[in-house]
């Protein structure tokens, strides 16, 4: 698969042959059932015209995406456009109510699963009909068999996240994201440890 990607670099259509060296240089790695395919070019953006991620394609015949896995693929395009909405919960809850009311804004509907967490407690629940931001409608016992939110949240210890797509390989993102960045943390390090007292 490294080797074909590689060979497009000789056929790019017009409007792709400024990018030869992001095929050339592309790596394909099998691990854990899955295949990773990495651009051959180096960048800080997922999305936009500068972008350095990979997406693949189905062609009209002899597609093999399906059996590759790429159907169901997740791709930094993908990952880099969601945003986690996060919002702190307005008022006290009260575990098995109806209603919970968190901060406008996150733009919450029917059907988004979330979580709620003080720190201590943490529950995962959906959004039921009748969920318009700011107000999430909730499964109680009485209407609905089994309780959605099973504790007791304060509003001034509590938040609520919209729960979105990840990728199962993600690592946190690394805090220094340039050269000189890094560099600078270097040079700090050394600062620190010498010994201004004699």
């Amino acid at each position: 698969m490294q080797l074909e990607i590689r060979k497009l670099a000789a056929n790019l259509d017009e409007v792709d042959e400024g990018l030869q060296l992001s095929y050339l240089n592309a790596s394909v790695e099998y691990k854990n059932s899955q295949f990773f395919i990495t651009s051959g070019s180096v960048g800080e953006y997922f999305n936009g015209t500068k972008r350095t991620s990979v997406l693949v394609t189905a062609v009209d015949n002899d597609d093999a995406a399906a059996k590759l896995g790429f159907d169901l693929a997740i791709t930094s395009r993908d990952i880099d456009s969601i945003s986690v909405k996060e919002s702190k919960i307005a008022f006290d809850y009260i575990k098995d109510t109806k209603t919970l009311t968190i901060n406008l804004g996150t733009g919450v509907q029917e059907g988004d699963c979330l979580m709620i967490t003080d720190g201590e407690h943490t529950d995962y629940f959906t959004a039921i009909t009748g969920t318009v931001d700011p107000l999430i409608s909730l499964a109680i016992f009485a209407e609905n068999g089994y309780t959605g939110i099973k504790e007791d949240y304060s509003a001034s210890t509590s938040k609520v996240q919209i729960l979105r797509e990840q990728d199962p390989e993600v690592v946190p993102n690394f805090y220094h994201t340039t050269i000189d960045s890094i560099c600078r943390h270097g040079i700090k390090s050394l600062v620190n440890q010498i010994d201004y007292s004699s």
